[in-house]
């Protein structure tokens, strides 16, 4: 199984409309880890960005939910 490390800030207040960002990381913490991506989770959607920032996938929870229901197995 692959290690990862996941960093993030919270803002300290309600979610209201600052997103809280996930950075991802390959590689355990302290190991040779290069950045995957980053997560911004907000009040009304989820959104990926690559890296290279050169794709970013952005999902409400509405669509966020139906395709966490298709995946079920």
């Amino acid at each position: 199984m692959a290690d990862h490390a996941v960093k993030f800030t919270v803002p300290f207040r309600d979610l209201g409309r600052s997103d809280v960002v996930f950075k991802v990381y390959s590689g355990a913490a302290g190991d040779d880890e290069h950045l995957l991506g980053t997560l911004m989770v907000s009040h009304g959607a989820l959104e990926w960005r690559s890296r290279k920032k050169h794709h970013t996938v952005r999902m409400d929870w509405d669509d966020f939910d139906r395709y966490m229901e298709k995946r079920r197995i």
